[in-house]
């Protein structure tokens, strides 16, 4: 009889003891799994409290509204101070306050080291002011039309597009549930002091939420600037992961051009930066494209590389564009090749 009870209990132990192991073993690679995707995108995967300032506060960062650093749709951006810390204010009124809190919501669960940090807001019925860490370099599109344009090296222009090649892919597909940025412009990209990229202006954001159907796409108002938005969504009303792609093909064009997204004159008429591209990259005038600041001082296997890439994701059918990680990886080959010809040039084996 007593071995009847002792092989029942002992089979019972073995068998917890068993689930106990499978459960930790579980718990171990579902906390190495996270580990491995906050490296990947370099984020935090962590959702931080942004601080909610008082309106005094506000006023008082930015000495009462006094320096204006940025206009938009949306309102105006202010330099301010905190502690002696600067910081950027954008200040939303009226009928952009739900597109405001977007940007706090979103901006408070997802973190990566190319995305600009929130610091905190303030909100009554008529106004929300978002506070950021202030960029010294300010945007892409006037560091790109500027006089600051001559700092901009192909080598730099390509650590650029590789920094928010690496954003979006971290939107896309680090983040659940995936996240799309609806209004990717070079307005959008800021330039910290060592050239490295911060993405704003997440007004529009959305998730995408796939339905029971298993649909990648949202259906939604098309929203957006013109001249960077997908063709498609505009027709259809569907937003998705690729309609972020095609905004980057067009910023893209910009980094390689130097030319604003607007209409170019050709020969008497006005086409779209995509357009011209294209055809100028279609009748082998690759040097025609390229901005002349850089006077000829780059790789020109990388420069076709990138325009490759840039006319890849300007595609009008969405599923001709590449994913953000597919374009990450491109571009550092056309980073490599850059800097092999740099150090080429630097040890004298060009002339």
């Amino acid at each position: 009889m007593k071995d009847d009870v002792v092989v029942p209990v002992l089979a019972s132990a073995v068998g917890l003891l068993g689930a106990l192991l499978i459960a930790l073993a579980l718990f171990w690679v579902i906390k190495a799994c996270r580990k491995l995707i906050a490296q990947k995108y370099e984020s935090v995967p962590v959702e931080m409290k942004p601080r909610r300032f008082s309106y005094e506060e506000v006023v008082k960062m930015t000495h009462n509204f006094h320096r204006v650093i940025g206009r938009g749709g949306f309102g105006s951006v202010y330099q301010g101070q905190i502690n002696g810390v600067p910081v950027a204010v954008k200040v939303h009124r009226g009928a952009r306050l739900t597109q405001s809190q977007n940007e706090v919501i979103y901006l408070s669960k997802v973190h990566h080291k190319n995305l600009i940090n929130l610091i905190g807001y303030y909100e009554d019925s008529t106004t929300r002011a978002v506070v950021y860490e202030f960029i010294a370099n300010g945007d892409l599109k006037n560091n790109l039309t500027g006089s600051a344009s001559t700092k901009l090296s192909w080598e730099r222009r390509l650590g650029i597009a590789i920094g928010l090649a690496q954003a979006l892919d971290y939107l896309h597909d680090g983040c659940q549930p995936p996240l799309i940025h609806r209004d990717i412009k070079s307005a959008h990209i800021l330039l910290c002091d060592n050239f490295e990229v911060k993405l704003c202006g997440f007004d529009l954001a959305v998730t995408l939420t796939p339905s029971h159907h298993g649909q990648s796409h949202v259906s939604i108002d098309v929203v957006g600037t013109s001249r960077y938005i997908d063709p498609q969504y505009c027709v259809s009303g569907k937003l998705t992961k690729g309609s972020d792609v095609y905004g980057f093909g067009v910023v893209l064009m910009e980094i390689v051009t130097g030319k604003q997204a607007g209409p170019i004159g050709v020969d008497g008429e006005y086409v779209g930066l995509t357009q011209w591209v294209s055809s100028m990259f279609g009748k082998a005038q690759v040097g025609s494209v390229v901005d002349p600041r850089l006077e000829g001082n780059y790789d020109v296997c990388s420069v076709e590389e990138a325009l490759k890439i840039a006319m890849a994701c300007s595609s009008e059918n969405t599923h001709d564009r590449p994913t953000m990680g597919e374009v990450v990886i491109k571009l550092k080959h056309c980073l490599q090749l850059e800097t092999a010809r740099s150090n080429q040039t630097i040890s004298g084996g060009y002339t």
